[in-house]
């Protein structure tokens, strides 16, 4: 155990201090609402691992527009500000326990599923992203910049949540 010290020593990045090296990674649970919006189900889950020590827990991905950008499933959902007040009160808990949270911003791409979101997949090109997927919608360079918006204004979205810290 000698071997891993600084594991479980303070790290400072730029302006936030993590209480220890020990971060997971976003990885998908199901537990989302049916609308997008994250349950008490999740809230359980990332407050046991917090109470369990990490230092930094990443957030599952979170779709930056609805439905082209959503897996389908019960994704979590950063569109819109009604999306907040849960993921707020997520972060309050979490932070009862000094660990620090952050969140994985999404756009499935020509990952989506039309069968699941309604509507044909978009991405950078009419390629799909593996053997038998979709044949997603070619974007045009204004739609490449509407999804760069999206994840601009979702990350403004983010950023009171962030100031927590």
């Amino acid at each position: 155990m000698n071997q891993y010290k600084k594991l479980f020593e303070p790290i400072t990045i730029r302006n936030m201090t993590l209480d220890n090296r020990l971060v997971m990674a976003p990885m998908g649970t199901n537990f989302g609402e049916q609308n997008g919006e994250m349950s008490f189900l999740h809230m359980n889950y990332y407050e046991r691992r917090a109470k369990g020590g990490y230092g930094l827990l990443i957030v599952e991905n979170a779709c930056v527009k609805y439905p082209e950008g959503s897996n389908g499933t019960t994704q979590l959902r950063i569109d819109a500000d009604n999306y907040i007040p849960r993921l707020y009160k997520l972060c309050e808990t979490i932070h009862q326990y000094g660990t620090k949270i952050a969140i994985q911003l999404n756009h499935a791409g020509a990952s989506a599923m039309e069968s699941r979101i309604g509507i044909q997949p978009v991405s950078a090109s009419a390629t799909p992203n593996k053997a038998g997927g979709a044949i997603p919608h070619a974007l045009t360079v204004e739609g490449i910049y509407s999804i760069a918006d999206d994840y601009a204004t979702a990350a403004k979205r983010h950023k009171p949540l962030v100031l927590m810290q």
